[in-house]
């Protein structure tokens, strides 16, 4: 579709970068970071600045096969409270995976 035409880093230089997303899944959630791409040194920027966005979703009750991808991550469920223990657990994953020594 056109409106998709080109619309990947494929072929994006990768100084060219404004953000970066890091993602961690498990099998009821997935947890996202999006954080400032630091050009110059090609790594994100891991203090509180750079957070750019976060999205969490509830994949719980998902059904593998046939895969349905448009049933669920429509609603991002970071804001509500209701999660945040979730939330809190799987930034903690996020970070111990991502996270460069000495950070």
């Amino acid at each position: 579709s056109v409106l998709y035409d080109k619309n990947d880093c494929n072929h994006v230089n990768r100084t060219d970068f404004r953000a970066m997303g890091y993602s961690i899944r498990t099998m009821d959630w997935r947890y996202t970071e999006w954080r400032v791409w630091l050009n110059a040194t090609l790594t994100a920027d891991w203090t509180a600045d750079g957070l750019m966005g976060t999205e969490l979703y509830d994949h719980r009750g998902e059904i593998y096969y046939p895969v349905d991808f448009n049933g669920f991550e429509n609603v991002n469920v970071f804001n509500d409270s209701d999660y945040a223990p979730i939330a809190a657990q799987l930034r903690s994953a996020l970070r111990a995976e991502f996270l460069p020594p000495g950070v």
